[in-house]
């Protein structure tokens, strides 16, 4: 039997973080800004997804959800249609809904505001 070779270490957090953003960035939409949210709350990078999903004030192509974020690509678009409606009772609907999702912290956060 031959001894397999070790897995290397894992990759820091910050390099995790940072390759998230990154890859963020590079989808160009709504739906990868508020997946990266949905993934990393606290990441040093949440204040720059937040202030550039702020200034999108369109919805996405229709699928670019799915192409993001696959089985959660529902969630991520009524996060972003309430988002997009400014209406807090849109807000409390996505909320009631989804208050088991990562989101509904975002929501609260932006009903705050």
């Amino acid at each position: 039997m031959t001894r397999s070779e070790e897995l290397p270490p894992p990759l820091p957090d910050s390099v995790l973080d940072r390759n998230a953003w990154d890859q963020a960035v590079a989808g160009n939409s709504n739906a990868a800004l508020i997946f990266f949210l949905a993934r990393n709350p606290d990441s040093p990078y949440a204040s720059a997804a937040r202030q550039m999903l702020a200034s999108r004030r369109a919805p996405d192509p229709p699928g670019t959800a799915r192409a993001v974020a696959g089985p959660d690509a529902g969630i991520i678009e009524a996060f972003d249609a309430a988002r997009l409606s400014g209406d807090s009772g849109a807000l409390d609907g996505f909320i009631a809904s989804y208050g088991n999702y990562p989101l509904a912290a975002e929501a609260l956060r932006l009903k705050s505001r």
